[in-house]
């Protein structure tokens, strides 16, 4: 389920998120392994990994992944929200300089 319900908006969202994401598989596929280790530990899944950097990147990139989403389900178009992004997001800027 959570494979799904991170990938289908990357997908819809291709054209804004890829640089920030990478493929709509891989990442969805991290974030859903991650889920699962956290949630699940010792359920067949290796104890989760204390590294707090790579989670909170993983976060502001789902965060990011939300903010598109919202933008573009208030009315914006492909464009405009790629545009908004590119141009004024603080979450993108900080994940594209790596910061995050």
């Amino acid at each position: 389920f959570i494979l799904n319900a991170v990938a289908c908006p990357i997908v819809k969202h291709a054209a804004v998120l890829e640089a920030f994401i990478g493929s709509p598989e891989e990442f969805s596929g991290t974030v859903s392994d991650l889920r699962n280790q956290l949630t699940h530990p010792g359920e067949g899944n290796p104890k989760p990994e204390a590294d707090y950097r790579r989670l909170i990147h993983l976060s502001e990139t789902m965060a990011l992944l939300i903010e598109v989403c919202f933008l573009s389900e208030i009315g914006f178009t492909q464009d405009r929200v790629k545009e908004i992004i590119l141009n004024r997001s603080k979450r993108s800027y900080r994940l594209h300089r790596g910061w995050i």
